[in-house]
């Protein structure tokens, strides 16, 4: 089945690290104003539905880490398309980055300045 989503795994991740089940999650979430069930939150883990950017601060506030982890690090040397299809390919078979680093706010301020 076709991956609708590059944060499944790290909100995944980030539960396991917080011994939460999915429902304890959902909970969270709930009180955080998102209505959500378990079953939301196992299809976002699975990769099975979309995961909008709005809701990306819903995780950071449970969580408690900016939102900006969310996003993936991109290569600004190279083409965009190669970039995301890599990180596309690579979370279809389940490999993980090399770095726990997601984005580098710093380094793209810096290239934007640059170019």
């Amino acid at each position: 089945m076709k991956k609708l989503n590059l944060t499944g795994r790290l909100v995944n991740k980030l539960r396991n690290e917080r011994d939460w089940t999915q429902d304890e999650l959902a909970d969270r979430l709930q009180k955080a104003g998102w209505m959500i069930s378990r079953s939301g939150v196992s299809k976002i883990e699975s990769g099975f539905v979309y995961v909008h950017d709005f809701q990306l601060h819903y995780f950071a506030d449970v969580f408690r880490v900016p939102a900006v982890v969310f996003v993936p690090t991109l290569d600004l040397s190279k083409p965009i398309d190669e970039t995301l299809s890599r990180l596309i390919y690579n979370e279809k078979h389940s490999f993980t980055p090399k770095s726990n680093k997601m984005f580098d706010a710093a380094l793209f301020a810096a290239k934007d300045k640059a170019a």
